[in-house]
């Protein structure tokens, strides 16, 4: 008898598990697979807003220095003064190097001895020729002499000036190549000259923005050496010409550098502004895919309702709702995977949802 009574304490604690479930889930069972219809599904609800979107496109771009040169001599000859600290600011003008210059000064003063003979010649032959001592020939002769000795001159100058270097411009200077001593010709570089206060930053975009494209767009950039910076500047220049190969168009836009932290031949992350406009956002989380539909459940009187929307752009955890939503909804963010359309909702969140569930201000009360 002992296996009847087992058999038969199994059955009742069956049937008592089976009355109680009934009691503890009492209600109707939601069609879609949400909870039942007596009770409520706990979520978090979030927002919508308006925002400001910015159309943008990103690529990766090059630095280069607004104005760059090789630095290097117009002729041959020794080094004997170096008037430059490597990686120092230079002014415009200021002698970089110097080279020997003791042959191209001898032949100046030469130019210029000759010069003085020739111009005390053709005064005395001007006051000659008034009382008829002096052809007319003779005056012509060195009028042309004193024109060719002061041509002579300017020559010997100029090679003179050939062996000082300045700086074409205000930069800073590069590392030093000679040193103290050294014979340098034109092919040897001296050093590099940047001017770095403004930065070219030349980078490409596909030929379908070119209707977009026009000079003082906003541009920002970013740097691995400097994650914690960004850099601001506008497009300056929009090349005449779209690559046939990449149908891709160059611009270039120049970033201020004020406290030179930027190098030329930097590689940026750049963000080029193409259009700003004020759209309705919402937390990414809240925004449901299934396949190419979206939709949120938007909250109303405590019941979510599934909304068909049409998204946008995605940015920094926010999407763009293009239609669908207003800036006054809104809806879940947490919560919904259990949801059915017109399933009544608990917000968890009230304090800022007291509006969307009606009861909300009751709810902060308890």
């Amino acid at each position: 008898m002992r296996p009847a009574y087992q058999i038969l304490f199994a059955a009742l604690l069956i049937a008592g598990v089976a009355s109680g479930g009934y009691w503890l889930t009492r209600g109707e069972p939601s069609p879609a697979g949400g909870p039942p219809a007596g009770r409520e599904a706990v979520v978090e609800t979030a927002g919508a807003e308006r925002a400001t979107i910015r159309d943008t496109f990103r690529a990766t771009g090059t630095t280069r220095a607004r104005e760059a040169v090789d630095v290097v001599t117009e002729a041959a000859g020794r080094v004997t003064a170096i008037g430059f600290q490597e990686g120092a600011a230079v002014g415009a003008g200021q002698t970089l190097l110097e080279l020997d210059a003791e042959r191209e000064q001898a032949v100046l003063e030469e130019a210029q001895a000759h010069l003085e003979d020739l111009q005390a010649q053709l005064r005395r032959t001007r006051s000659l020729r008034e009382t008829g001592d002096a052809t007319e020939q003779d005056l012509d002769t060195l009028v042309a002499g004193v024109a060719v000795a002061g041509a002579q001159v300017r020559v010997a100058e100029a090679q003179l000036r050939e062996r000082r270097i300045r700086a074409p411009f205000k930069g800073v200077t590069g590392m030093r190549e000679v040193s103290l001593g050294a014979y340098v010709d034109p092919q040897t570089v001296i050093t590099t000259l940047d001017d770095t206060t403004t930065l070219r930053v030349g980078f490409s975009v596909p030929e379908r923005l070119l209707g977009q494209l026009e000079p003082g767009l906003p541009v920002t950039a970013t740097s691995a050496g400097f994650a914690d910076r960004t850099f601001s500047g506008e497009l300056r220049r929009i090349d005449s010409r779209v690559d046939p190969i990449t149908r891709t168009l160059r611009l270039e836009s120049e970033i201020d550098n004020p406290d030179g932290r930027l190098k030329p031949g930097m590689f940026l992350q750049v963000e080029l502004e193409l259009d700003q406009r004020e759209a309705v956002v919402i937390p990414e989380e809240a925004l449901i895919l299934e396949g190419r539909a979206r939709y949120v459940y938007r909250v109303d009187d405590g019941v979510a309702h599934r909304v068909a929307v049409q998204s946008g752009q995605r940015r920094d955890g926010r999407v763009e709702i293009v239609a669908g939503l207003e800036a006054a909804d809104r809806v879940v963010a947490l919560g919904h995977q259990r949801l059915s359309d017109g399933a009544r909702v608990r917000v968890r969140n009230p304090s800022a949802d007291a509006a969307a569930t009606g009861d909300g201000l009751a709810e902060a009360a308890r």
